[in-house]
Parts: C-alpha cells; structure tokens; sequence
C-alpha cells in the first residue's frame, strides 16, 4: 500500500499551503534594507515566501568613515566583531551597492542563482543528501525514513517530528519526473 500512496503523491497537482522562510539578515541601513526586501520579494513565489527576520543574523552595512580604508578593488568584506559576523560595503567599490548587496546576499543564503527556482531548491528542504538537485536519491532518503518519528530525521520536511505523507507531498511539490 505504501508504494502506491508514494506514486499517487508524486504524481498528485495539489501544492500545499506555503510556510514563509525567515531569513535572518540585519540590514544597517534603510538603502540596504531595501535592497534586501526587494530581493526577497524577487526570490519569493507562491509555493516559498521569504520573509526577513531582522532579530539576528549577519549584519549587512555601509563601510563608514571611521572603518578600516577598503582595498579599491574590493566592494565588500565580512569579517566577524565580537563574535557577531559583519559584511561591510565599499561606496567606492568597483560594484555598484545594489550589484555589492546581491552578490554578498546570495553567497550569504548559499544559492547556485538569484532565482525563484534557486531559492526553492535551497530552502525547500527536499534535497536530502544537499547534492543541489532533487532527485531519487532524495526520495530513498526520505523513504527510508518513511514512518519514523524522532529529531532531525531525513525526510521530516515539515519539522513536526514525524516521516509521514505530509512529507511526502512536500517532497512531490520539489521533485520532477526526469
């Protein structure tokens, strides 16, 4: 029986409700802030809201007069102060802030694009073993779990402590036939 509601998941149109993703970044300024939320608004879709979350997080600034001088070849810099990590922006850099901002975001959330797409492979939580595709390799994964309860097990998607077919159908959301 378990094979068959599997295949049905898998081959089932309905998306189910999305639960926003909060990102936790700490933008400085209103100019940064901005260009965040505008990027977050970019990566959202209907099925992966993306939120920001500004309680904690890597702080995102503009470089001051009181900062240690830039190289002018660089146009930002992370470094952690006080056991708090900081990425700096150069206003003199060879990047524009908004191209500064976009590039630091995107190494900071660990995403392959500035894409929906990108951003639902890397937050979706469907790529199991975090090879960066979803595959069946996943879904062995997943399925190997299939009916476990317990923490942190591969295949809870939805962190209710449980490997069950609400996993299932997240899992069918992501995953497309080859």
């Amino acid at each position: 029986m378990r094979p068959l509601r599997v295949a049905l998941a898998l081959l089932s149109l309905s998306v189910l409700p999305a639960e926003a993703v909060s990102i936790r970044l700490r933008p400085q300024t209103p100019q940064i802030e901005t260009l965040i939320l505008d990027l977050l608004k970019r990566l959202s879709s209907s099925t992966l809201p993306l939120t920001l979350d500004k309680t904690s997080g890597t702080i995102f600034v503009l470089a001051g007069p009181d900062s240690v001088a830039f190289n002018p070849d660089v146009s930002a810099r992370t470094l952690t102060v006080g056991g708090v990590k900081r990425t700096e922006f150069n206003s003199a850099g060879p990047l524009s802030l908004k191209d500064a901002v976009e590039a630091e975001f995107q190494k900071e959330l660990g995403l392959s694009a500035l894409t929906p797409e990108a951003a639902q492979l890397r937050f979706s939580g469907a790529d199991l073993n975090g090879d960066g595709k979803i595959d069946t390799t996943d879904l062995a994964l997943l399925m190997g779990n299939f009916g476990q309860s317990g923490s942190n097990l591969r295949g809870d998607l939805n962190n209710d402590g449980h490997v069950d077919d609400l996993d299932v159908g997240l899992f069918s959301a992501q995953y497309k036939l080859p």
